[in-house]
């Protein structure tokens, strides 16, 4: 075993107070741990990957919204064209309830846009039976031809009423 006597003189090895000084200092000089931010002892890395988690994050909503365009490209005119009704009639529905409280109470306007409320059931429950029957989005003509037609009345029938309270579109 090594002997530390073997190595230093007596007068070369410090004693226990000059030892407790030297330790002392050592320790004052020795820079302390800083506050860190939420524990983050590596911050140069915290940040970079924030910075590709963004990105990251971008890249995906850019691929998702290049996705959802590229498969309405791919859609058939007439479903691009079932759609456009929808979206139409869709924005003339949202109007027409404020229309309707709107008309003034003489009996003759109100019984007409009550005619026209069960046409557009009518028409409703027609459409409908059409999307049932096209679940698998048959493209037939005579099919489109007809749901068309149906977009076309319902979307008369909303006109009309909004015509009833003297709203110009």
């Amino acid at each position: 075993m090594i002997d530390k006597d073997d190595f230093y003189k007596i007068d070369e090895s410090p004693d226990y107070i000059t030892r407790r000084k030297i330790w002392k200092k050592v320790e004052r000089n020795i820079k302390p741990a800083g506050i860190t931010f939420m524990n983050i002892h590596d911050s140069r890395s915290f940040y970079f990957g924030m910075a590709a988690s963004f990105v990251l994050v971008f890249f995906l909503i850019g691929v998702y919204t290049s996705a959802r365009a590229l498969l309405y490209e791919v859609k058939p005119e007439e479903i691009k064209l079932n759609t456009a009704y929808q979206s139409a009639i869709n924005e003339f529905e949202r109007v027409v309830p404020s229309v309707i409280s709107n008309i003034p109470q003489t009996s003759i306007r109100r019984s007409v846009v009550a005619s026209k409320m069960e046409e557009l059931n009518y028409i409703n429950q027609a459409i409908d039976e059409l999307k049932k029957e096209n679940l698998n989005h048959d493209l037939s003509p005579l099919k489109q031809v007809s749901l068309r037609q149906l977009y076309i009345n319902k979307l008369k029938t909303l006109q009309d009423i909004l015509e009833q309270g003297e709203v110009t579109i």
